[in-house]
């Protein structure tokens, strides 16, 4: 399964459970999906460890080309009804240093069903790991 640019609609503080975990953290399977206003930036916070927390950014706003291949197992662990029931997020990584850029992690995208909240951070294959966001 193929996906292209899905809108991501969330209410303030939206559960997410990644069964798997997360690729570097497989003990957190619990999030907190929060939208940082209205510029396309979304909270990923870890409920069970308070410390853990990422930044997230809807990857077909800003890389119109972007398309996410589902595997069918990750179709199956996703259940989607609809062709719109599944959501893709990228985690983004903030520069160090106010001049340095931010990159989006296209390789490992998060997708979940925005009806369950079950989530999967995927791998996509032949895709670069980060892409500079300017």
């Amino acid at each position: 399964m193929t996906t292209g640019a899905l809108a991501v609609e969330s209410e303030a503080g939206t559960i997410l459970r990644f069964p798997d975990g997360l690729f570097g953290f497989p003990e957190c399977h619990t999030f907190s999906l929060t939208r940082d206003g209205d510029d396309g930036l979304w909270w990923l916070q870890s409920t069970e460890h308070e410390a853990l927390g990422f930044v997230l950014a809807d990857p077909f706003a800003i890389f119109p080309d972007y398309t996410v291949d589902l595997s069918e197992l990750d179709v199956a662990r996703l259940r989607p009804v609809g062709a719109g029931d599944i959501a893709i997020l990228v985690i983004l990584t903030v520069g160090a240093t106010p001049d340095a850029p931010c990159s989006a992690n296209l390789q490992g995208p998060i997708a979940f069903n925005v009806h369950t909240g079950v989530a999967r951070q995927v791998i996509q294959a032949n895709r670069p790991t980060r892409a500079i966001i300017s």
